[in-house]
């Protein structure tokens, strides 16, 4: 949960911001992480009726360097990644806090074998200093370094409209039968309020009140101190909104109740703020063809191109092993943020491929629960700033 406090518990007054990248001995476990987040100390106010959106996004190699390689993204200020204990991570971001909702969602990065990535919350601190937590697991559910992309917002105000706009929640009661998630962490563009219903064991359905079109894209993180996983099983639309199915499983790969960010956008990018510089910049599809071996267009109501180049576009390159390709010459100067979930009733994961500069194509790994490539449907996403063409 968010914190707002002059100084982290464990670590001490801080006198100037650290540099990116640095490792910190007095941060060194996910439990400890937890520690930071358990507090509910008093937060800041702005002044109300202003769209204080933020947006922050970037991707994390561990080969040394350290920060985001090539940089992280951030709306208004300054987006960076420290590796601060085996397998913990911490985002921080600059002039960052508002009173609205926020998300955060995480994927691992996959090309160099199976991992699995959480987010452990996230928390502020006096100087308006987004500090949000990451935790990567290898397959027996041990914490390991590990490369992955990230994705945090937070808005305040609607916009949009019944067929196009972004909702997000924590569902941080995984054994309620039912039950509204926090508002301070749940968002609708449409300013409708969202609900979770629990099926049974790992098994939940979010509803997303005044979304009504059919389509758009579904984004799901374990949230916690340990090793869960969590996918989507579908999602549908009717005339009251969007339902969402979740299914959450253990290290072992046993359905199980977790916590989780989920993140739901139709007909707009999920980092969506004002002021973007080359409009909508990002893209979305559902690849719902998981063994075909002939390049295919995903549905067009689950198909978003904000580049404005046409269809996106899914090739089985091997078993496992997907690209997905957005028409035209689209890469760089800023590599993106690419989010993936699995889709299916089954404990397979997904994650995403190398990031760089020359992103299109960019690439999807699928894994089943022994950490072997698996065909598997899944809900993609991609996130960047500029494109140049």
């Amino acid at each position: 949960m968010h914190i707002f406090a002059k100084t982290h518990p464990g670590l001490g007054c801080r006198t100037s911001r650290r540099s990116w990248g640095t490792v910190h001995i007095g941060l060194t476990s996910a439990a400890t992480a937890a520690v930071l987040l358990a507090g509910g100390l008093a937060q800041p106010t702005l002044a109300a009726g202003n769209d204080e959106t933020r947006v922050a996004w970037g991707y994390y190699y561990p080969n040394g360097n350290g920060g985001c390689e090539n940089g992280c993204f951030s709306n208004k200020g300054v987006a960076g990644i420290s590796h601060i204990g085996t397998g913990l991570y911490e985002i921080e971001a600059s002039n960052f806090y508002v009173p609205g909702p926020s998300d955060l969602q995480i994927s691992s990065q996959g090309f160099a074998g199976p991992a699995n990535c959480v987010t452990s919350g996230w928390s502020f601190s006096d100087d308006y200093y987004l500090e949000a937590y990451v935790n990567c697991y290898d397959l027996s559910g041990n914490p390991a370094d590990a490369s992955f992309s990230f994705l945090y917002q937070s808005r305040d105000e609607p916009f949009g409209s019944a067929d196009k706009g972004i909702a997000f929640l924590l569902a941080d009661q995984p054994t309620e039968a039912s039950y509204t998630p926090n508002l301070d962490y749940q968002y609708n563009s449409t300013s409708a309020t969202n609900t979770m219903v629990r099926n049974g064991a790992g098994s939940y359905t979010a509803s997303i009140p005044g979304l009504t079109k059919k389509g758009g894209n579904v984004q799901v993180t374990a949230y916690g101190n340990g090793p869960a996983r969590c996918a989507t099983s579908g999602w549908s639309a009717s005339q009251t909104g969007t339902s969402v199915n979740i299914f959450c499983f253990d290290s072992t790969g046993a359905a199980a109740d977790e916590k989780f960010t989920l993140a739901y956008t139709i007909g707009e990018p999920l980092g969506l703020f004002s002021g973007r510089r080359l409009g909508d910049s990002g893209a979305y599809a559902w690849a719902n063809k998981a063994q075909r071996r002939e390049k295919y267009a995903p549905p067009r109501a689950y198909n978003y191109d904000g580049f404005k180049t046409g269809s996106l576009s899914v090739k089985r390159a091997q078993t496992g092993v997907y690209s997905v390709s957005i028409p035209g010459n689209l890469n760089g100067p800023y590599a993106p943020a690419e989010l993936v979930t699995a889709d299916g009733a089954s404990n397979d994961f997904c994650s995403t491929g190398d990031i760089s500069e020359f992103w299109n194509p960019f690439w999807v790994y699928c894994y089943d629960q022994n950490g072997n490539p698996a065909d598997s449907k899944f809900s993609v996403l991609l996130q960047t700033e500029q494109i140049t063409k």
